[in-house]
């Protein structure tokens, strides 16, 4: 049951969308609210994800959602939809908090850095006092490769080992230095870009590892990059 409805504005001028429930809320960031209007069939394939994640059988006309898709940190991510995916963290920190950081990275990045460094979209949040978990909708990363899987291999799951094959294939020590050299350049673009819009890089690059950044293979580079490295959980 929803209990009151806010708009927040954010800085850079995007309109986010708060709906208070009883313990907690459910937030729309301003991609979020496009999301939604463009597919509206996400909120009932919310809800069949819901049912999934509370141990009842998903709805008959969207029974696959829930799909394992990587681990780290304190958190899991599962696969909802086409292009979906569901955060599930737990209770040791405010998504609120990290997904306002995200999303003003996000604005430095569409402005101020060149396109092969780049940030998932972040849509949309469910936290409340009686759940163990906290929600977060996002962009899906179909190779879900960290730079981590690619410089520490030795370290992988099975899962992560078929991840980076299925990606890099027989992947050489060339493109092993490659990533490892892009991963550094991209800290780099990104710190001056902070800094150049007067923030701090150290707020908004509060967790940068090589396990929290993905790489993808670009068969077309991008700003003379053969590699893209998407942002996450910072």
């Amino acid at each position: 049951m929803l209990l009151k409805r806010e708009m927040l504005e954010q800085p850079d001028g995007a309109v986010w969308e708060s709906f208070e429930i009883k313990g907690g809320k459910i937030v729309l960031t301003s991609k979020g609210r496009e999301l939604f209007r463009e597919r509206p069939e996400t909120w009932k394939e919310l809800r069949s994800y819901k049912k999934r994640a509370m141990g009842a059988p998903a709805l008959q006309s969207f029974p696959v959602v829930r799909e394992h898709f990587a681990s780290g940190g304190n958190s899991d991510v599962y696969t909802l939809s086409e292009g979906l995916a569901v955060k599930e963290a737990h209770l040791t920190g405010s998504l609120f908090f990290t997904v306002e950081r995200m999303d003003r990275l996000l604005n430095v990045v569409e402005s101020n850095v060149p396109r092969w460094i780049d940030i998932p979209d972040h849509y949309g949040l469910l936290f409340a006092s009686h759940l163990r978990k906290q929600y977060l909708l996002m962009q899906k990363i179909d190779s879900g490769v960290t730079v981590q899987n690619v410089l520490t291999p030795g370290e992988m799951s099975d899962e992560q080992a078929a991840a980076l094959e299925a990606e890099f294939g027989d992947i050489g020590q060339a493109e092993v230095d490659e990533v490892g050299e892009r991963y550094e350049e991209a800290h780099d673009i990104l710190t001056a870009s902070l800094e150049d819009r007067g923030y701090n890089p150290a707020e908004y690059l509060t967790d940068w590892h090589e396990g929290n950044v993905l790489v993808e293979r670009l068969e077309t580079p991008v700003a003379g990059s053969p590699l893209k490295m998407w942002v996450i959980d910072q």
